[in-house]
């Protein structure tokens, strides 16, 4: 054995348990952070139904004759929403 390759395989030797070292606490700090987010599992559901209302809000308000059950149309020139039944664009003037 050549001596040169000592210190490469003393050098690899210390990477390797470093690195054992890490995985370690990186596992231990996994383990931590799914244990407290169980605790904390009564908080989530209403962050999610409360973003749920805003995506719901914006939805209503940018497509209201959605809701109502109408057809939906788009204008040619100015591509804005309205419902069907009108026969002028509300925005600007375009017959449908």
């Amino acid at each position: 054995m050549y001596p040169e390759f000592i210190a490469i395989y003393a050098m690899l030797a210390i990477v390797i348990v470093l690195l054992g070292v890490i995985f370690f606490f990186l596992f231990k700090l996994f383990k931590q952070a799914s244990n407290s987010s169980n605790s904390n599992d009564s908080y989530l559901p209403t962050q999610q139904t409360y973003y749920e209302q805003q995506y719901q809000a914006s939805s209503q308000e940018q497509y209201p004759y959605q809701q109502q059950g109408g057809n939906i149309v788009f204008c040619k020139q100015c591509a804005t929403q309205f419902d069907s039944s009108q026969a002028y664009c509300p925005h600007c003037g375009a017959r449908r």
